[in-house]
């Protein structure tokens, strides 16, 4: 019963349901506040977990993000149908001073600006993050087109291999973000050689395949070019295209990666701004290096959506 002077009215399902996307304040329209509470609770601690979310190496990460976005939108699901069967079920409700159309744009507005604050300070640091491909100097591994995620724990929970995609900041501008293959370690010496990659003096095994790479270019003609598998001495096996036999990148000079710093080089061997060329790219400060590609997550070419990026 109410006391007198005090108004009741019936909840409206579908007005909690726009109320619960717009700030979740759908529980305090049916007099639920402690549950509003509980749901913002739950949202922030699952944006902390997502923000320090490390996928460990021997995880897939194809499988384990997917998941935990499953996971995610069934607890947002259950919020909203939890807050709709209040609404349905419930007795005409006797008003609270919360329940002000006013108070429900402050929380709107509360919600949307912390959750735009959360992207500005803490967006930079999370783990889990997207890029896209904007060019084809990582083919035929990353391809024009392509966007994919990567762990930004990176190379501060993962030691830095040969033969490892990686994605740094670029020395001479650190807001621009590349990504390309690391192919030496400090302390070694790097050099192309008739188009060969030389390692610490010994020549990188290079296998032709058979078939050639076919790409498709930007007004849909097609091109065949010659792909090789090069296989790095710790065991690292990945695919180089060789666009032409007289780049100017196919004879350098001897490299000596300095302590600290590495090497790395696009897998487009002919069309990839890298290493190679000292005055733009050079050797890669370790801490300019911070994120490790998982997989591709959308791409022109829906086939690679999915594909592991090793």
């Amino acid at each position: 019963m109410s006391e007198p002077g005090q108004r009741t009215k019936k909840r409206l399902w579908w007005v909690a349901l726009l109320l619960q996307f717009f700030g979740g304040s759908g529980y305090l329209y049916v007099g639920r506040p402690k549950r509003f509470f509980v749901q913002l609770g739950v949202t922030i601690l699952g944006l902390s977990a997502l923000n320090i979310l490390v996928v460990p190496s021997y995880l897939d990460a194809r499988i384990t993000l997917p998941l935990l976005f499953a996971i995610f939108l069934i607890v947002a699901l259950f919020f909203i149908v939890d807050c709709i069967r209040i609404a349905v079920t419930s007795s005409p409700y006797t008003l609270r001073a919360y329940n002000r159309w006013w108070v429900y744009l402050i929380v709107a507005i509360a919600t949307t600006l912390g959750s735009i604050s959360y992207d500005v300070v803490l967006g930079p640091s999370k783990n889990v993050r997207s890029f896209y491909a904007p060019s084809g100097s990582m083919s035929p591994s990353l391809i024009s087109g392509d966007y994919f995620f990567v762990n930004a724990c990176g190379f501060d929970c993962i030691e830095a291999k040969r033969g490892d995609i990686a994605v740094f900041k670029l020395p001479r501008n650190e807001t621009i973000d590349y990504v390309k293959r690391i192919i030496g370690l400090p302390g070694d010496t790097i050099q192309m050689k008739d188009g060969v990659l030389f390692l610490n003096g010994s020549a990188v095994k290079r296998t032709r395949l058979p078939e050639p790479y076919i790409n498709s270019g930007s007004r849909g003609n097609k091109s065949a070019i010659d792909q090789y598998e090069e296989k790095l001495p710790n065991g690292r096996r990945y695919l180089t295209l060789d666009l032409t036999s007289r780049s100017i990148l196919d004879n350098t000079n001897e490299y000596r990666v300095p302590e600290g710093h590495y090497f790395v080089m696009g897998d487009n061997r002919d069309n990839s701004l890298d290493s190679r060329v000292l005055a733009e790219i050079g050797y890669i400060p370790a801490k300019n290096i911070y994120a490790k590609p998982l997989f591709i997550f959308w791409s022109d070419d829906l086939e690679r959506i999915g594909m592991k990026l090793d």
